[in-house]
């Protein structure tokens, strides 16, 4: 072959062998639905534990009293006349539901319960993710269903502050999904919820408190307008109103006492103070001894504390001896002391947002460079704004 054939031949190709795709894997750790299994079974291992030793453990509490309330109450007697509950109305209701359902037994009320706080688990996870994503929300969840199930922690079994803190959970869980997408059909599950807790517990009211409180701040902000505002207190007096409403007109119909009605806690020392102190001085029980006890002990050793404390509380303390108290007040003490790790979390999360959200990143996301701005920080670059921070 001549030297310009040579030139003018085509280089040969290198063969590089075909290799087929690698098959894509079907798990993928990071995909929502995995991450979902994942926090619902760290969630649940918890929970489910919780509910084992609960089942399987007599109750420490009062449960046996309500359970007994309750099955008076279904067999014809009047309450306030025939049964004096010591359980306030909502504790009561759930009761006498549990025990309609599933016999005189404790099994019933405790079935609702982990039911509650089942939904109430889920209503949050939604609401936390859509807020600050899905990690906040699995670590968020999984801690709230630790502390609600472990028995050195929580006060477990048939007892009216599980019921409240899952009304509670549930009653900020849908108001604040109403606040997201402003659907009637959110704000009105969020008002029975949230006047519904009280019925177990006067703490309950503390909720009530914050809502009316973002309520009232949100036109003095310029956040919305004092009409939005009227509308969303209209809608959440609706809900309350679709709970309260059948109650009170059960206990109207039964003619029952006025201080077993929803909320009498807040009116029962007004209607007191109206009632004629002689008539009821006549209808006073005899003193117990109790009542020397406390009647002994000089105004000034009671103490501020002790007169705000309810009467039950009061007057099973006023009872007790110097050392007594002192070894009630550790016990006590030792659950409030547990009880500050997750309040004092939540107080930093807080901080820690808003710090996260004032110091800088809100800039790029007002300029619009960067990620889409998730809904708090809408809210906090709004009140960035009219503070003058902006």
């Amino acid at each position: 072959m001549s030297k310009s054939a040579r030139k003018h031949r085509p280089a040969k190709k290198l063969h590089k062998p075909h290799h087929e795709p690698a098959p894509v894997s079907k798990f993928n750790i990071k995909s929502p639905a995995v991450i979902l299994i994942i926090t619902a079974v760290l969630a649940a291992i918890p929970f489910f534990m919780g509910k084992y030793i609960e089942f399987n453990s007599p109750d420490p509490f009062d449960s046996g009293c309500y359970v007994y309330s309750a099955q008076h109450i279904i067999n014809g007697a009047r309450i306030g006349v025939d049964e004096k509950p010591s359980a306030q109305m909502g504790t009561l209701l759930i009761n006498i539901l549990g025990v309609r359902l599933f016999g005189f037994s404790e099994t019933g009320p405790k079935l609702i319960q982990m039911l509650l706080q089942a939904a109430a688990f889920v209503l949050m996870f939604i609401v936390t993710r859509r807020l600050f994503g899905t990690l906040p929300a699995a670590v968020g969840v999984i801690i709230a269903s630790i502390y609600l199930s472990a028995p050195l922690i929580a006060k477990f079994g048939n007892v009216k502050e599980q019921h409240m803190i899952a009304f509670m959970i549930m009653g900020m869980s849908c108001f604040v999904l109403y606040q997201l997408n402003g659907k009637w059909w959110c704000a009105m599950p969020a008002g029975a919820f949230l006047s519904f807790a009280p019925l177990f517990k006067e703490t309950g009211t503390s909720v009530l408190g914050a809502v009316g409180l973002f309520l009232i701040l949100q036109p003095l902000l310029k956040h919305n307008s004092w009409k939005k505002t009227g509308a969303d207190i209209l809608w959440l007096l609706a809900g309350a109103a679709v709970i309260l409403a059948p109650i009170s007109i059960w206990l109207a119909v039964e003619r029952t006492p006025i201080h077993y009605y929803p909320y009498s806690f807040l009116y029962r020392p007004i209607v007191a103070a109206l009632e004629n102190p002689q008539a009821g001085s006549e209808n006073e029980p005899a003193a117990t001894d109790s009542d020397e006890v406390a009647a002994e002990k000089p105004a000034a050793e009671q103490g501020i504390l002790m007169k705000l404390l309810p009467s039950y509380v009061r007057d099973s303390w006023q009872v007790l001896g110097p050392e007594q108290i002192k070894q009630a007040r550790l016990r006590v003490l030792r659950w409030y002391r547990l009880l500050i790790l997750p309040i004092a979390l939540a107080i930093g999360a807080i901080i820690l947002r808003i710090v996260r959200i004032i110091s800088g990143r809100p800039t790029k996301l007002k300029e619009g460079i960067g990620r889409r701005p998730m809904p708090t920080q809408k809210v906090l670059l709004s009140f960035k704004g009219r503070i003058g921070l902006g």
